[in-house]
C-alpha cells in the first residue's frame, strides 16, 4: 500500500460533492437590522437606576473606609506588641 493515496479513497468514497459550491448558490438573506433602543437610555438613567447607582457608590467607599482603618489598626496594634515592655 504503499502507492495508494488515502486521501484519494476517501474523497471517492464520500457521498458529498467534489465541487464546491459557488456564491450564487447560497441563497440571498435581508440585512440584519438592530433593534431600536428605548430613547430613555441614551438622557438619562431612571429614577431607581440612580438610586442602585448611589447606593453602590456608598457602599464601595464605606468598605474602602473600613479596610483602612482596619489595615492602620493593625499595622499599629503589630508595633505596639513588637515593642519591649519595660520592667515595673
Amino acid at each position: 500500500m504503499a502507492g495508494v493515496d488515502p486521501f484519494a479513497l476517501w474523497s471517492a468514497a464520500s457521498d458529498r460533492p467534489t465541487t464546491s459550491p459557488t456564491p450564487e448558490k447560497f441563497a440571498r438573506r435581508p440585512p440584519v437590522r438592530l433593534a431600536q433602543s428605548n430613547p430613555r437610555s441614551r438622557r438619562e438613567p431612571a429614577p431607581t437606576q440612580f438610586g442602585r447607582r448611589k447606593l453602590l457608590t456608598l457602599l464601595a467607599a464605606g468598605t474602602a473606609g473600613v479596610i483602612t482603618v482596619v489595615t492602620i489598626g493593625g499595622i499599629s496594634l503589630a508595633r505596639l506588641l513588637a515593642q519591649p515592655q519595660p520592667l515595673v
